[in-house]
């Protein structure tokens, strides 16, 4: 019964996504025009990659660490073929543009988030949550979200989701509630949590 609500709403999930993807394409290629702007070839094939990616990425036919590096080569191939890229300088341009201090600052952060779910501090912090609110969904609901806030404000707030989340369901099957609503507050608090300090999102420190 699990496998089949599952597949369901994955199956639904993959509709809703195509057709946003869709939808989302239109707009790209048809709202310039009514602004006046004119789409470049280069600005067009980028937007089909995109799209494109994402279709896949929703669909999951390809891996999406190999979709993402696929992606990467075809839009070398464009830019190279655009004119964007010149052979005798792509290098010296692409390693240029490469931030290793932000790449050297994701890479730890997630390894020490890594480290942090191995010891098991974040079930701990669950279970903690869980005897402190005895059993109150609110009480439970705020304390997860407040945890997930802070620790997203200091940690990469996706990586923590992702540790979170399944300690929350674990905590819900224990007390029998449904964790839908704790987990779109996780997702919120995280969001909010991350945009609050410079480290706390991957877009805040590319910034």
């Amino acid at each position: 019964m699990d496998v089949e609500i599952a597949s369901h709403f994955s199956m639904r999930g993959m509709i809703i996504g195509i057709v946003a993807v869709v939808v989302l394409n239109l707009m790209l290629f048809t709202l310039p025009g009514y602004v006046g702007l004119e789409l470049t070839i280069t600005m067009m094939a980028t937007l089909g990659v995109l799209v494109g990616m994402y279709v896949i990425l929703i669909t999951e036919v390809i891996h999406r660490t190999a979709l993402a590096l696929l992606g990467a080569l075809v839009m070398l191939i464009i830019l190279f073929y655009t004119g964007v890229l010149e052979p005798h300088d792509s290098v010296d341009f692409v390693i240029g543009a490469i931030d290793f201090n932000t790449i050297g600052l994701l890479l730890g952060m997630m390894v020490i988030v890594g480290i942090l779910g191995e010891t098991g501090i974040f079930q701990y912090i669950g279970i903690k949550a869980a005897k402190i609110s005895k059993g109150n969904v609110w009480k439970l609901l705020v304390l997860l979200a407040v945890i997930t806030a802070v620790g997203s404000a200091f940690l990469d707030n996706v990586t923590m989701v992702l540790l979170m989340v399944p300690v929350t369901i674990s905590v819900c099957r224990i007390l029998n509630i449904n964790p839908i609503s704790l987990i779109l507050a996780q997702i919120f608090a995280s969001n909010i949590g991350g945009a609050t300090t410079l480290i706390g999102d991957p877009p805040n420190i590319m910034i």
